[in-house]
């Protein structure tokens, strides 16, 4: 089963790699915090809709989103 995707802004993954983290903020990150109440510990992927993906893990749940732990990233 492959993990839910969120959509970053276009350009927002830009510098972002294996070991980083990533805040997943505004609509997407409250649609992942808050209405689909995403866990710390899950895994779920970004994409910026430009061909870039990042695999990631939830390291904590906020009031401005989630903060990610990047597993990996595609382009």
């Amino acid at each position: 089963m492959s993990a839910p995707v969120f959509l970053a802004g276009e350009g927002t993954l830009d510098g972002i790699a294996a070991g980083d983290s990533y805040l997943l903020d505004g609509q997407e990150g409250r649609h992942a915090g808050v209405v689909q109440r995403r866990a710390v510990g899950e895994r779920i992927d970004v994409v910026d809709g430009a061909g870039v993906r990042l695999h990631t893990v939830i390291e904590e749940v906020g009031p401005e989103g989630l903060t990610l732990r990047v597993e990996a990233r595609e382009d």
